[in-house]
């Protein structure tokens, strides 16, 4: 047997199912029939922080998949999530009021840093945070920070709810980055207390004080040497304050990823600002988006930097003149959580236990509901889908008992468009809310669907190709021909995130022929074409058709919507030979109104970066 050298007689290392690194016994012989002797030393430092209980423990519960390393349960299948952005490591977690959490139980950002450290895929990349539920902003900053500290590598959270596609994250809000501190910088530099501390020890005063113990010339010559260094030195505090406050563009890999999301967004919105507002464009906007944008992909919202352009163009022969600015909304994060069946309770009276019913009895028909519903209480989320469905259903509607609440799909909407003030508000937000998460847990209607309006048709004939719209509030829509008599304005759109809602009942046509389906709040769309029917003006397809594609992922691909605009005309050509007008006002009108697809009243676009947040209901 050959002798081994004693820096040969180490370790050896394999992976268990968690793909962590776990120490193995090799044979001195094994080691030395492989070569292993031209290898520098195993170093054991790792594998003493991968053996600590607490990291083991946690690195044994999570999940690697191929959207990152999962610290909470995935919203689907491992084998169905999308491949993460391959530059960055994504770590997925819980998180509350208090703090993250990793498997359920609290997790601190020294022992989460261990925890990256010995993920054998980490591979040194930028860690991108994706917590279920945001924590308050201070609790993000100090694990961000802890993070680049001890990882030596950049952190990246994002300050709203993030999507997740195939190599892309995308998020409606800010991506935050946190650089990795410097020299002078230590892991808890975020405490403004600690620069107070520090100040009274750079500039050692008692230095004149040593010099009679020490001989002069030497006190002399290390004493203005040591002064001045430490002074201009007390700046790594207001650095890293900047760093995690100061919102910053996306870094350079998530902007190859989505490059389009900047041209078709209204990029110099700061120039809508109304009279009196500072309407100079900041310094730090995209020049190329602002200097140069596609003809045909102009946002109608953005004035281009003019007063004169401020309005819609001419509105159609210079009729109508649109104020500047962008409206705002408020958004809604799809949640529903079961203290929220008796809040609904409470807002619905008695309705509440005629949609629980029916809901139940879908459930035990279909559980696939409840096992897809994740976190999300289903019972919560389905009432409240049905009773928004059913506000619009006039037979749905009737009274037998004492008055419950005054609850209609039009409220809620205008809430949600911050266009009305009155009614229970906070009712109505928790109804909005807990629906969107309801309507995540029925079957998708992916492809084109119509929906038509009574709107003013000069406000659909001044959109223009490639303006990106936003609609706060829920949006009906229906995936077979459709039209109302008296219709002005009819919408074909390309969906890939309606869901079907004839499983809840919601009301259709009248001949039973129409396949409901409904857009969540907030969802974009960029359009396509604007043209005239072909029929005569009191046909469904001779007035004013848009045509709208859903706007996810943020790219811009004129194939594809070459493709989809050629199958919406094709859609529209069929509608009046295939449909008969339903009577306007009747339960199968489908809550049609005058409304404008991301218009406000006035004709004014929403802002399609997002809306504001409403406060958490007490």
């Amino acid at each position: 047997m050959p002798v081994v050298p004693a820096p040969l007689q180490g370790a050896a290392f394999a992976w268990d199912r968690s793909g962590r690194p776990v120490p193995t016994s090799v044979s001195p012989s094994a080691r030395a029939a492989r070569g292993a002797a031209a290898r520098p030393p195993v170093h054991a430092a790792r594998a003493d922080e991968s053996t600590d209980p607490e990291v083991d423990e946690l690195l044994d519960e999570s999940l690697v998949t191929a959207a990152g390393r999962f610290f909470v349960s995935a919203w689907t299948n491992s084998g169905r999530l999308p491949l993460a952005p391959p530059r960055f490591f994504v770590v997925h977690l819980d998180a509350d009021q208090t703090g993250f959490q990793a498997n359920g139980r609290p997790v601190t950002p020294e022992t989460l840093a261990r925890v990256i450290e010995n993920c054998h895929e980490w591979g040194h990349r930028p860690v991108l945070v994706l917590a279920r539920s945001r924590p308050p902003d201070e609790l993000v900053a100090s694990l961000a920070h802890v993070l680049a500290a001890r990882l030596r590598v950049s952190v990246h959270t994002a300050d709203t709810g993030a999507w997740q596609l195939p190599g892309i994250v995308f998020t409606a809000g800010t991506v935050r980055r946190w650089d990795v501190p410097g020299p002078g910088e230590a892991a808890d530099s975020l405490i403004p207390e600690a620069t107070v501390e520090s100040e009274p020890a750079v500039a050692p005063e008692p230095t004149a004080e040593s010099e009679p113990a020490v001989a002069p010339k030497p006190t002399v010559e290390s004493g203005p040497a040591a002064v001045p260094d430490p002074i201009p030195e007390i700046v790594p505090v207001s650095a890293a304050a900047r760093n995690v406050w100061q919102p910053v563009a996306l870094p350079p890999a998530i902007r190859r990823e989505s490059p389009a999301v900047a041209r078709w967004s209204p990029a110099p919105r700061p120039t809508d600002a109304p009279p009196g507002a500072e309407a100079a464009p900041p310094a730090h906007s995209h020049p190329p988006a602002d200097l140069h944008p596609p003809a045909d992909l102009h946002p109608s919202g953005d004035p281009g930097g003019s007063p004169a352009q401020a309005g819609r163009p001419g509105a159609v022969g210079g009729a109508r003149q649109e104020p500047a600015g962008l409206l705002p909304w408020i958004a809604v994060a799809p949640e529903a959580v079961p203290s929220d069946r008796e809040r609904l309770r409470a807002f619905l009276g008695w309705q509440y236990e005629a949609h629980a019913r029916a809901v139940l009895g879908l459930l035990a028909l279909q559980p696939g509901l409840r096992s897809a519903s994740g976190s999300v209480d289903v019972l919560s989320g389905l009432v409240a889908l049905r009773a928004y469905l059913r506000a619009e259903d006039p037979a749905g509607t009737a009274r037998t008992a004492a008055e419950p609440p005054d609850v209609t799909a039009g409220l809620v909407d205008a809430v949600l468009r911050a266009a009305a003030e009155g009614g229970d508000r906070d009712g109505l937000l928790l109804l909005a809310r807990c629906a969107a998460a309801g309507l995540g847990r029925l079957p998708s209607a992916a492809g084109p669907v119509v929906r038509p309006t009574l709107a003013d048709p000069l406000l659909a004939a001044g959109l223009r190709p490639g303006q990106v719209l936003v609609e706060p509030g829920f949006l009906r829509v229906s995936t077979t021909p459709w039209a109302v008599q008296g219709q002005t304005v009819g919408y074909a759109i390309w969906s890939a995130t309606a869901r079907r809602t004839d499983r809840l009942g919601s009301p259709g046509q009248p001949d039973g022929h129409a396949g409901p389906a409904l857009f969540a709040p907030g969802t974009r769309f960029v359009v396509l074409d604007v043209s005239t029917g072909a029929g005569p003006p009191e046909s469904p397809s001779g007035g004013i058709w848009v045509l709208l594609r859903e706007f996810v992922g943020g790219r811009a691909d004129p194939t594809f919507d070459e493709r989809v605009r050629g199958r919406l005309q094709a859609l529209v050509s069929r509608v009046d030979g295939d449909t008969a007008p339903t009577p306007s006002g009747t339960a199968g009108d489908g809550g049609v109104d005058g409304s404008m697809i991301g218009l406000g009243d006035d004709g004014r676009p929403y802002a399609p970066e997002g809306g504001d947040v409403p406060p958490s209901e007490s």
